[in-house]
């Protein structure tokens, strides 16, 4: 008898899970200012209106977690691009802050598992226990799989991925000012 009540509960389970869908959306990002490194959130069906800096929002988590992860995710490319360029002295970085909780799963089908040396993300199902190993620009760039993460894991996707982009424009321009400057050579 314990048996059946055991697998008529693990069914009643199964018909209501509580997955990512069933998350409630709270904020929308309505616009970015990549200068002043600021950003405009609207609350869902109010007229109200938020402005804070990249910092100020990513080390909000009741903001990250009120976000669809697809715009967390953005969020953390723009907050990952402020910080490279800041680190390249190219911008100044406003209000620094350390957001501690980017790696929290509570929902979603796959959870960050690790972060390679090569700037890879190793990430694993969690009904089937299949590990994916992607670069987090490759992830963020995928509409449908970033929807399958936590919000907070997708803004720290996001914030890798910016990372990446912004290393991926300056090894471009550096290729580019390094083939089209003429230099002269003296031969002897």
């Amino acid at each position: 008898m314990k048996k059946l009540i055991r697998k008529w509960l693990a069914a009643l389970r199964n018909l209501h899970n509580t997955d990512h869908l069933d998350r409630m959306i709270f904020y929308r990002i309505s616009s970015v200012d990549e200068e002043n490194q600021t950003i405009l959130i609207h609350v869902v069906h109010k007229n109200i209106f938020i402005k804070q800096t990249f910092s100020q929002v990513v080390s909000s988590p009741e903001i990250i977690e009120g976000l669809s992860c697809e715009q967390a995710c953005w969020l953390g490319v723009y907050y990952g691009k402020a910080i490279r360029s800041a680190l390249q002295g190219r911008g100044n970085f406003k209000n620094i802050k350390k957001p501690s909780y980017l790696l929290k799963h509570r929902y979603g089908r796959y959870r960050i598992h690790s972060e390679n040396r090569d700037g890879t993300i190793s990430c694993v199902h969690l009904k089937t226990r299949k590990e994916l190993t992607l670069s987090p620009l490759s992830i963020a760039k995928d509409i449908l799989f970033i929807k399958e993460f936590d919000a907070n894991q997708a803004c720290y996707i996001g914030i890798l991925a910016g990372i990446q982009m912004n290393k991926n424009e300056n090894n471009l321009g550096k290729e580019v000012k390094q083939k089209t400057i003429p230099y002269l050579r003296v031969v002897k």
